[in-house]
């Protein structure tokens, strides 16, 4: 079972980080999903602005694993475009 959101923001600090688990979709294809210290783990997500849900180790995300959909790579959200190409393969 997937929980449907329209727009769901999370934030948090330093000290104090948010945990999500569980399978998630995003059904509004005009929102960036877009979270600041977030924990991770087990979560399944669709939907949203293209490539994904995003979780940036340099913005305080967490990959716990067992993720599918997720962004946790240090890049900016301006940046997602090099997330589709593998930059050792380009030789």
């Amino acid at each position: 079972m997937a929980i449907t959101v329209n727009n769901l923001q999370i934030s948090g600090t330093s000290n104090n980080q948010n945990y999500i688990e569980g399978n998630w979709t995003q059904n509004d294809s005009v929102t960036a999903m877009n979270f600041s210290y977030l924990s991770v783990a087990n979560s399944t997500v669709s939907g949203g602005v293209a490539p994904g849900w995003f979780a940036l180790q340099d913005n305080g995300g967490v990959d716990y694993g067992n993720n599918v959909g997720w962004y946790f790579f240090p890049v900016e959200y301006n940046s997602a475009f090099f997330l589709f190409f593998d930059v050792n393969t380009l030789a």
